[in-house]
Order: structure tokens, then C-alpha cells, then sequence
């Protein structure tokens, strides 16, 4: 845990506010997929699925500078120099400026053409999709712009302003989902307009906000030329990282489209949407340890900052694992539960899809770490490039007549080969002690996992009513995982830096 202790009430006052943002977001995301895959159908919902995934590939250029911009803000702020960040704040702005320009040309050319040549669209669809790609466009157009001014608000730690705001583009969201019920025309289209009407009014939020808050973000039309260099050059070692993110998800999700039909494009995105919604209790947590692993290697302090790598690694698991576990088990029910119609093939890819985020929460803290350090050239080549084959090697799997899910084993065979990559540039770029984070993170997940899975597996087993399983499974199943967890999976100083906090917290109510 972080020594200090205002850093360490930072922390907690942070995820907390995350937290409560991820579960507003996620009850409020899984009921809109509901409403929008019945409204849609399967086949709309497939479509726009990927329609919208074709720009989205084109957000690996967006990711990539948004990265780099996070780190050098944070950094500064380690470092206390606040006239420097508003000079980089500048320089990302110019670079936001091309890039907006750079991508409406790939967009309207290669990114066009793919969709009206590559991708299996209805004929009585294809209007429609052409629709919702323009509409898309304009959307991360008008996005870019909006990633330096939350960088900022990331950077300075304005948790609570992140979540208020989120939660307003996740209920705008449900409300053009509640709209779709009543209109009588094209539905596709309709809700491609509410997106982006859903999605800009946030948006506007960051910018004003962060204007008025934030010095740094005030424009001043002086960029210095060493810094816009400076940033290209990392972002450029970043972009094959991004890259990587981008094929594996957008691009797996094209290439199932062109070897089936949009309805596995349907299975694929709920079955992502399970994930996110799981993923978002590691994210959560995790964005509110980033900025401090990035201050303390600023600051000088390289041992705490591996303690902190160590310690989010972990519990980065841990709290996908405790909702993981029992939705792995009981799947079938929920997504019954949940959608009106389930789409082939769902339960499996659910299933396939949350194994590999388990294995990808593990590369957050080590990727934050080594990017801290700013020297990410050789990271970035080996790294991305595994990562890259994903795509290269599902192709021929699938060209060989392997079932869709294959492409997840792929996936996932891959996370794990980039994952022992990481811990080896983690031990050359920050002396991180590979033993230690093998005895301190990899066992106490093995021990947590193989132990936390018994209960579970025996009541799935010998619970016959379908009903009553779902709830003995789901509660047994997070009570002992949680007691698993404390036991095998937390370090005895991190057991008692928690009783502390909640003996502090209730002796302050009482006074």
C-alpha cells in the first residue's frame, strides 16, 4: 500500500467514487442492450455492431495520444509543474487538430470502402448502414477533441466529476433506447442520431469544466516543437500497442463478420458487453491507482511504485474474479434473465470472453509502470507485436473451418504469452523483482482460484432448480470468495492497513 496516508485516503475516496459510477453504468448498459437488441433484432443490432466497429478502429489513433498525453500530464503534476503541463496540454491539442483531419480521410475512403465492399450487410441494409457510419464519424470527430480535457480531469484525480458525468451519457443512452419504442420509422438510424446526441452533451460538460477548473487547459497558441516531437515519439512507440488492442477486438469482430453472419456479430457483443460490465470492477479501481503509479516513479520513489503494481495486480483480479466466478457458472440463466432473445453461440463466447479480461486486468499495472518510465520502444515492438497475431492466426483457424469461439482460444493463448512478456520488460525497465511479483501476485491468484472454486462447483453440480442454484451459487459463491480473498489473497500489512481504515472511519462517525 502507498506510505502515505493522504495518498492512500486519495485512492480509497476515488475508487469509491468509480465504484458507485461502474454500478449505475452497469445496471443501467445491460438493461439499454436489452431494450436496444429487442427493438433492433438481431440483425440490426449485429449491424450496428459492426458498422460502428470499422470507425472505432480508427480510435487506436485517438487511444494511442490519449495514453501518451495521461502519462506526461501526470508526470508533471509528480513533478509540480504546472506551466509545463499547460505547454503540453497545447501540444496535444495540435496533435488532436491532424489527427481529426487524418482520420476523416480514412474514413471517408478506406474505412467507406471496407464497408460497402468487405462487410456481409443485407441489401435492404445497406442505406441504413451507410447512415450510421456517417453518423459515427462525425461522433469521434467531435470526441477527439474531448480526450485532452479529460486526461486533464484523470490526471488531477477529479474521480467524482468522471463518475457524475458517465453516468449522465449512460442514462442519455437509456433514454434513446426508452425513445426507440415509440418511433415509427427506421430504428437503426434513429438511434445512431440519439448516440451521438448522447454522447456530445457530456462531452461539452468536460470541456466547460475542465476550462473553468483547470488552468493547464487554457489555450495560449504557443507550442514549443521539441514537445510535439517529444509526444509523437512516444505516442508513436504506443501506437503499436494500440494497434494491437485495436485488431484484437474491432478487427476480430470484422473478421467474424466476413466469414458468418451478422448474427455471431450479435453472440460476440453481448458477450462483451457481460465482460465490460464485470471489467469496469477492475477498471474502476485501477483508474484510480494509475495516476499514483505515474506520480511516485516521478517522484523519485521506485520502490513504492512496484509495491503499488503489486498490490493493484492483485486486487485488479480479485474484484473481477468474486463476480466472474459465479456468472461463469451460471450464465445460461442470466442471459435468459436478462435479453428477451438470446443469439446463438452467446453462452460460450460470454463464457470465453471473461476468461481472457481476467487475464488481461493482470496487464494494467505493468503496462502503467514501464509507460511511466517513458522508455517504450522495445515494450511497445515485442508486445504489440504478439499481441498483433491474434488476428493473423484466427484468420487461418477460421479459413480452415473452425467454429467462431476459436477465435477466443486464440485470444486468449496470446494475453497469457503477452502477459510473461510484460513481467520480463517490468524486471529490465523498472528492477522489478520477478520472483517477488511471481510469489506476490501469480500464486495468490492460482491459490485464490483453485480454492474459491469448490464451493461454487459443488452447488452447480447438485442444485437441480435452475431458480434456487442461481441465487445459493451467486451468494455462496461471493462469501467465500471474499473470505478466500482476505485470507490467500491479501498480504497481512494490507489486511491490517484495511482494519485500520474501517476502524478510523467508524470512530470518526461516532464523534
Amino acid at each position: 500500500m502507498p506510505d502515505s496516508n493522504k495518498d492512500t485516503k486519495k485512492v480509497v475516496k476515488n475508487t469509491f467514487y468509480l465504484y458507485l459510477r461502474m454500478l449505475i453504468i452497469m445496471c443501467v448498459n445491460l438493461y439499454t442492450v436489452r431494450i436496444v437488441l429487442y427493438m433492433l433484432g438481431e440483425e440490426d443490432y449485429g449491424i450496428n455492431n459492426v458498422v460502428a466497429g470499422v470507425v472505432a478502429m480508427f480510435s487506436f489513433l485517438t487511444n494511442t495520444l490519449a495514453s501518451g498525453s495521461q502519462r506526461f500530464f501526470a508526470f508533471e503534476l509528480g513533478q509540480k509543474d504546472v506551466l509545463k503541463l499547460n505547454e503540453y496540454f497545447n501540444a496535444t491539442l495540435l496533435c488532436y487538430t491532424i489527427l481529426s483531419i487524418l482520420f476523416v480521410v480514412l474514413a471517408e475512403t478506406i474505412g467507406l470502402w471496407f464497408v460497402e465492399n468487405k462487410l456481409t450487410i443485407p441489401e435492404s441494409r445497406e442505406g441504413a448502414a451507410f447512415f450510421i457510419y456517417q453518423f459515427a464519424v462525425i461522433q469521434f470527430v467531435f470526441r477527439l477533441f474531448v480526450v485532452p480535457h479529460m486526461s486533464v480531469i484523470m490526471a488531477r484525480e477529479q474521480m467524482n466529476i468522471y463518475a457524475i458525468v458517465s453516468v449522465l451519457e449512460s442514462a442519455l443512452t437509456l433514454f434513446s433506447a426508452f425513445v426507440l419504442q415509440a418511433v415509427p420509422w427506421d430504428k437503426l438510424k434513429t438511434y445512431s442520431c440519439l448516440l451521438f446526441i448522447s454522447t456530445m452533451i457530456p462531452s461539452m460538460i468536460y470541456i466547460v469544466y475542465s476550462k473553468n477548473r483547470f488552468p493547464e487547459t487554457q489555450i495560449t497558441f504557443r507550442v514549443k516543437k521539441d514537445m510535439v516531437i517529444e509526444l509523437i515519439s512516444y505516442c508513436g512507440w504506443n501506437l503499436i500497442g494500440t494497434l494491437s488492442g485495436m485488431f484484437r477486438s474491432h478487427g476480430m469482430n470484422i473478421l467474424l463478420n466476413v466469414f458468418f453472419t451478422p448474427v455471431v456479430n450479435a453472440a460476440r457483443a453481448v458477450a462483451y458487453q457481460v465482460s465490460k460490465a464485470v471489467n469496469e470492477l477492475s477498471h474502476s479501481f485501477f483508474s484510480a491507482v494509475r495516476p499514483q503509479i505515474t506520480k511516485t516513479y516521478a517522484a523519485g520513489d521506485a520502490s513504492n511504485m512496484i509495491e503499488l503494481v503489486y498490490m493493484s495486480s492483485r486486487l485488479c483480479f480479485f474484484l473481477m474474479w468474486i463476480f466472474s466466478l459465479p456468472l461463469i457458472f451460471e450464465i445460461p440463466l442470466v442471459l435468459n434473465l436478462w435479453l428477451k432473445e438470446v443469439p446463438e453461440d452467446t453462452i460460450l463466447f460470454t463464457r470465453l470472453v471473461i476468461i481472457n479480461a481476467l487475464i488481461d486486468s493482470l496487464a494494467h499495472p505493468l503496462m502503467s509502470a514501464v509507460q511511466a518510465t517513458g522508455n517504450i520502444r522495445n515494450y511497445q515492438l515485442i508486445t504489440g507485436g504478439v499481441l498483433i497475431l491474434t488476428l493473423p492466426i484466427a484468420y487461418f483457424f477460421l479459413k480452415i473451418g473452425c467454429p467462431p469461439q476459436v477465435t477466443m482460444y486464440v485470444s486468449i493463448a496470446i494475453s497469457i504469452v503477452a502477459q510473461i512478456i510484460r513481467i520480463v520488460f517490468a524486471k529490465i525497465q523498472i528492477n522489478m523483482d520477478v520472483e517477488a511479483y511471481v510469489k506476490n501476485v501469480i500464486i495468490r491468484i492460482c491459490a485464490v482460484i483453485l480454492l474459491s472454486s469448490i464451493v461454487p462447483m459443488i452447488l452447480h453440480t447438485f442444485v437441480i432448480k435452475e431458480i434456487l442454484r442461481f441465487f445459493v451459487v451467486v451468494g455462496c459463491s461471493m462469501v467465500f470468495n471474499s473470505i478466500i480473498i482476505w485470507i490467500f489473497g491479501l498480504q497481512k500489512s494490507e489486511r491490517k492497513s484495511i482494519v485500520k481504515t474501517i476502524r478510523t472511519r467508524i470512530k470518526n462517525e461516532n464523534c
